[in-house]
């Protein structure tokens, strides 16, 4: 993992690119819908409050489902038995499939909150953008969709959030955009930089940006966004500042 990384080049640093430009950001903008084939109850139980959580639709499968409605747009999570299943009622199964079990509940729910949100099956670039003060702002974007906002008052949080969602999405770039704050909490600051930089994969750009008018609100279609998660949410839309 980099601070302050230059960049590479190419169409991924395009899609980055293109966050700057953005006028209306739609927060849980669902463009797919998410299918439960799923019969452990207890992992089917965790997967239902987990996308509660996200604010992800969803619905299940039944005898009739795979013929009144194709499953190409859909995003299945699925367990052993809930494939078999799938397979049995005839389903073509050419939808995005997620198999899933007890020890990845939280990663297949976060790839499907990402995959739900885009009108791909690839994801070119995910962003994290973070307020850092007494109230933490964090808000995650794939490619030009923002997924994710809500603000923490614990760097441990905020920190086991940004490895669940840089863990789970299968990003070809991804980077995480700090606001430098006042001196007052610089040293705070580096010490929760440095305990993200120990959590999180070698392969995230991590850059810092100047705070300067991130706490303006952008034209966004979510009343019930803090002002420390709109911050949040304009410092993932600002470029690096070398430091």
């Amino acid at each position: 993992m980099k601070r302050n990384p230059g960049t590479d080049g190419g169409d991924v640093n395009k899609i980055a690119d293109t966050l700057l430009i953005g006028v209306v950001i739609a927060v849980g903008n669902q463009k797919r819908g998410v299918v439960l084939s799923i019969y452990n109850p207890k992992i089917l139980y965790k997967v239902v409050d987990l996308l509660r959580v996200f604010d992800i639709t969803y619905s299940g499968v039944y005898d009739n489902s795979c013929f009144e409605n194709s499953l190409t747009d859909y995003i299945m999570l699925v367990d052993d038995y809930g494939i078999n299943y799938l397979k049995s009622i005839n389903c073509t199964l050419d939808g995005i499939i997620i198999r899933i079990d007890e020890s990845t509940i939280e990663k297949s729910v976060v790839l499907a909150l990402a995959l739900s949100r885009i009108d791909r099956r690839v994801i070119e670039v995910l962003i994290a953008g973070i307020d850092y003060g007494l109230n933490i702002g964090l808000a995650l974007f794939v490619d030009s969709e923002l997924i994710f906002a809500k603000s923490y008052r614990s760097d441990e949080t905020v920190i086991k959030m940004l490895k669940m969602f840089f863990e789970s999405i299968p990003a070809k770039k991804k980077i995480i955009r700090i606001g430098i704050p006042s001196k007052l909490i610089q040293s705070k600051l580096d010490k929760f930089i440095d305990n993200l930089l120990k959590e999180l994969p070698r392969d995230i750009l991590v850059e810092l940006v100047h705070e300067h008018k991130t706490s303006r609100q952008p034209m966004i279609v979510d009343d019930n966004l803090d002002e420390d998660s709109i911050a949040a949410i304009n410092i993932a839309l600002k470029t690096s500042q070398k430091h």
